[in-house]
């Protein structure tokens, strides 16, 4: 498997898995009326991290995916600033 196919098959992952998260911050925020005291609290800062985390790991794993699906292209402006192991030997 080349290295290409398996960064895709992460970045997918990374996706999946943010979606998970915040689908989770969803379904504690839909029980938050029902519970009171220390749990209420307990609810909010989950659901804030998992959301914060959620959205940041979807939104990597998309942008990630997308830089990875774009053709490469070749620099050719890198091999002008790099002198040639030729040029080194003569001087």
């Amino acid at each position: 498997m080349s290295e290409k196919v398996r960064n895709r098959g992460r970045m997918a992952i990374y996706s999946m898995a943010g979606f998970y998260l915040l689908y989770m911050a969803y379904k504690l925020s839909s029980g938050l009326p029902d519970s009171s005291g220390n749990t209420k609290i307990l609810m909010i800062v989950f659901m804030v991290f998992f959301a914060l985390v959620g959205g940041g790991m979807l939104i990597g794993g998309i942008i990630g995916g997308y830089k990875l699906s774009m053709p490469q292209k070749a620099d050719s402006s890198q091999e002008m600033l790099e002198p040639s192991e030729e040029n080194e030997e003569e001087e």
